[in-house]
């Protein structure tokens, strides 16, 4: 089993835990966080907020972004990023300090924190705020057979929110980290 494999294992445990003790229907939100990239001085309570000051009509899911380097590039797929990162990187293992920089490091730049909403067909950057409404029989999954890495979790879970009706943002001013950096020398193992 794959280290993806375990995180979607265990996301999954904890989302149908909350489902049977209906934490999930009594509530509006789920929030979805990786602890240890969260603990840190750049998160504040009006980062978290800033996702409020839009119109919860508008959204079904606010990822967080980062105040130097964006990192979650694996989970991220927009009509710029519309592949998985490490797939294409795995394509060229002869190749592949040049393939992270051309898959990865070039959509790493910082996004300002007063930048617009990015709306994107899934994202991650270790913080989203859910609406439970779009989140029916949504589930991770990380089974990819034509990757060695398998595939980011949130892919699927976050497809499924589309499905269900929900947009899903990046939202600038959410803040969470300075963005780890040179995270993907590691982040696939």
């Amino acid at each position: 089993m794959q280290r993806v494999d375990r995180i979607a294992y265990c996301r999954n445990h904890l989302l149908n835990t909350a489902r049977k003790n209906q934490w999930i229907s009594r509530t509006q939100f789920l929030l979805v966080l990786d602890v240890d990239i969260n603990a840190n001085s750049i998160l504040s309570v009006n980062n978290f907020l800033s996702n409020f000051d839009y119109n919860l009509n508008e959204w079904g899911a606010m990822t967080a972004s980062q105040s130097m380097h964006y990192y979650d590039i694996w989970a991220l797929r927009s009509t710029v990023v519309n592949y998985d990162c490490w797939k294409e990187v795995s394509r060229y293992p002869q190749y592949s300090d040049i393939a992270i920089k051309i898959y990865i490091e070039v959509h790493t730049k910082p996004i300002p924190k007063d930048y617009t909403l990015i709306p994107v067909q899934s994202a991650f950057g270790g913080f989203a705020v859910y609406q439970t409404r779009y989140l029916s029989n949504c589930t991770y999954d990380a089974f990819d057979d034509q990757s060695p890495y398998g595939k980011c979790e949130h892919v699927s879970f976050n497809e499924c929110v589309i499905r269900n009706g929900g947009k899903i943002f990046v939202n600038p001013a959410f803040q969470n980290s300075d963005g780890l950096h040179n995270w993907f020398k590691n982040s696939s193992t």
